[in-house]
């Protein structure tokens, strides 16, 4: 049975006492521990409604960034976090004077938003953490203390919209297997012809021989007008068939395919 003594009972209960209160004797040498300067985030509060797991809305991982108040957005330590491990800062340098204020940014991902920028989050460079694309954001306060490892305050995380699509380009593409011929008929890539050409009222006012059954494309093509097109089918440097007066009206974005008579 462990026996404790009430001089030693005494000693336990007064160990944090000023000196001079207790005379304590022992035999082992007490050892120093230097106190922990720095800030802590809960990982349970910070998700808290989302929880973690690989689902699309549940947060995987994050990464929280850490900036005085003065400059908000000049990151001077970053960190990336498994979702359900507490972010902790330790020995966060203090100033000389004076108990400063930071603003601690957090991009939370799910799942897939980690995976696509994996490398990026992982290396949590506190100068590029700010052109990641988190599924979550928030902002944490934290006002530190000498010695004491201060619990930040964050808002709920927030949704953040994912980035616009990039802009479909304006088009024109006219298949080149076959076209209609005046008599009803039909002239036929590699039979009849085996190149098609285009010429138009638009810059760059032509385009190169296109080998069939390749499409003819014209990419960039401008938006919101009319083209008038005069494509010829060749072979070599044989015009087989001519059609003019073909039309395409354009509209942003989107891929037009010219309307065209028959061919003679």
């Amino acid at each position: 049975m462990l026996r404790v003594t009430a001089r030693a009972l005494l000693c336990l209960v007064l160990v944090a006492a000023p000196v001079g209160f207790v005379a304590c004797g022992t035999t082992t040498a007490a050892t120093g521990v230097t106190p922990i300067t720095g800030i802590l985030i809960r990982s349970d509060a910070l998700v808290s409604g989302l929880g973690c797991g690989t689902g699309a809305g549940q947060v995987f991982k994050y990464v929280a960034a850490v900036a005085s108040d003065d400059a908000p957005t000049a990151y001077a330590f970053a960190n990336a976090f498994d979702c359900f491990a507490d972010g902790v800062f330790s020995n966060v340098p203090l100033p000389e004077t004076g108990n400063p204020s930071f603003t601690v940014r957090i991009f939370a991902l799910n799942k897939a938003a980690y995976t696509a920028q994996s490398a990026a989050v992982d290396s949590a460079d506190p100068n590029k953490v700010g052109a990641l694309e988190p599924t979550w954001t928030t902002t944490c306060h934290a006002t530190q203390q000498a010695n004491i490892a201060v619990l930040a305050v964050c808002d709920h995380l927030q949704a953040v919209a994912p980035p616009p699509p990039p802009p479909t380009a304006t088009r024109i593409e006219l298949g080149t297997a076959s076209f209609p011929s005046a008599d009803g008929g039909m002239f036929v890539c590699g039979i009849d012809f085996t190149t098609v050409r285009a010429l138009f009222d638009q810059a760059p006012m032509q385009t190169g021989a296109i080998t069939c059954p390749a499409p003819l494309v014209i990419d960039p093509a401008v938006a919101n007008v009319t083209y008038h097109l005069d494509i010829a089918l060749t072979t070599g440097t044989k015009t087989v068939a001519l059609a003019t007066g073909c039309t395409a009206k354009t509209t942003a974005g989107q891929t037009t395919t010219p309307a065209c008579p028959a061919f003679n």
